[in-house]
């Protein structure tokens, strides 16, 4: 038996995902700074970023460990991330809405807004984890 769990080769893989989003944005903002461009939120940018990125990852693991055929499961990731940001833009939630408003300092956009993609990639995570225990290596 190997000392990785299922579970735990799936998470990784998200968590690696994850880092490396939070690496893109920091290298992003900071060459944003230095080119001197005001940012606002920047925290809070990263928070999203990292909650975005993991929620993008979890889903895509979701469908993989529930219909456990790579075609059917990259398409039906496509047709639920088309959707997704279809409804997000038409419903002004989307991440790079709040996103834009967060490094402007909008007034109306805040922590809450991110909280709303944690409690998403929340939601995903637990479900994914639920799932992938029945998968067998």
């Amino acid at each position: 038996s190997a000392p990785l769990t299922v579970n735990g080769a799936v998470n990784a893989k998200i968590v690696a995902a994850m880092a490396l989003a939070f690496a893109q944005c920091v290298a992003w903002l900071s060459l944003l700074q230095m080119n001197g461009v005001e940012i606002q939120n920047t925290t809070l940018i990263m928070i999203l970023s990292i909650c975005v990125a993991g929620t993008a990852s979890t889903l895509a693991a979701l469908g993989a460990s529930m219909l456990k055929d790579r075609e059917r499961s990259q398409f039906v990731y496509s047709l639920v991330l088309l959707t997704s940001v279809s409804l997000g833009t038409i419903l002004k939630v989307s991440p790079i809405e709040t996103l834009s408003r967060l490094a402007i300092g909008d007034q109306y956009t805040g922590l809450w807004h991110v909280v709303a993609f944690a409690i998403v990639l929340s939601i995903l995570w637990f479900l994914l984890n639920r799932v992938s225990r029945r998968l067998l290596v």
